[in-house]
Order: structure tokens, then sequence, then C-alpha cells
């Protein structure tokens, strides 16, 4: 069975107008000053940065897909991820980034190099959260190793939920 995006694509490649017609629009990287990198993984890279317009930190993940084997995957998800933002978006929930924007990037011939996801970026991420949060309760605990606990309770996860 064919996927929605390949018959979208119909064995074409990903292209500028396509994009257009999805919403996606192209990346100004003059807007975005990165400020440091915040990780890597095997989709691409995220980047602090500072949005020039209004002196806001956003998060601006980059999704390279020239020369991918799996470029397909990597579009799909890229686009599965947008949806998804859009719809948390539509909660306007406190503790959940904002998503601010999908775009794609050219290079020189023209061609999308990759596309990029622009989310509000916190003071810190829940991983960091956690990893204090247990670290804390580690220090808590040293007189009794062998009872390691969780990092929250479920009353304290459903207090970062509501």
């Amino acid at each position: 069975m064919q996927s929605r995006l390949e018959k979208e694509l119909a064995g074409e490649e990903l292209t500028p107008e396509i994009c257009e017609n999805k919403g996606i629009k192209e990346y100004d990287p003059f807007f975005f000053k990165k400020i440091e990198n915040l990780g890597k993984g095997a989709f691409g890279s995220v980047e602090k940065c500072i949005d020039i317009r209004d002196r806001t930190i956003v998060a601006v993940k980059k999704i390279m897909i020239t020369g991918a084997n799996d470029k397909l995957v990597k579009i799909s998800s890229f686009l599965v991820e947008g949806e998804i933002l859009k719809k948390v978006l539509k909660r306007n929930h406190a503790n959940l980034a904002k998503y601010l924007g999908e775009y794609y990037v050219k290079d020189q011939s023209g061609d999308i190099e990759s596309l990029v996801l622009v989310t509000e970026a916190g003071d810190f991420s829940l991983k960091e959260l956690i990893k204090c949060r247990l670290e804390r309760k580690s220090e808590d605990e040293e007189d009794n190793e062998n009872n390691p606990s969780a990092a929250y309770t479920p009353d304290e996860v459903f207090q970062l939920l509501k």
C-alpha cells in the first residue's frame, strides 16, 4: 500500500511548490541567530536560537533530507510532527512548547536540502528537569541506596499536565 506522501509526490522530489501548497514557508536564517546546539539525532539537529524579530528564544529543529536514503521517512515524520504540534497549539497548554512554524531550506540549485520546525524554547528541557529531580532525591536518600524512588509521584506528574 502506497503512503499518502508517496502518492502526492508521484515519484518526484519534494519541491518548494509542494511545500508552499502545504503551508510550509521558505526558511530565512537571518531571522534566527544561533545561540547553541541543543542536540543531534538520527534525523537532524536542534539549535537554540533567538528570533531577532521579537527577541524570543526558539528551538530550531533541522531535518536534513539531501542525500538521505530514507528521504520519504524523514519527510513523512516532519509532516506528522508538524500536524501534531498544530493540534497541541490549539490546546494552548502552559507546560507545552508553542509551535511557531514549518519551513524548508533550499540548496544552491534550488532543491530542498532540509526541513525546519520552529517551536518556543524553554529555559530547560523535561529531561533536565527529571535529572535535577533525581539528583536531589538521591542526595536526600543517601542513607538508603537500596530504596530508589521515581523522579515524580503520579500526583506531581498530574500537576505538570494540568
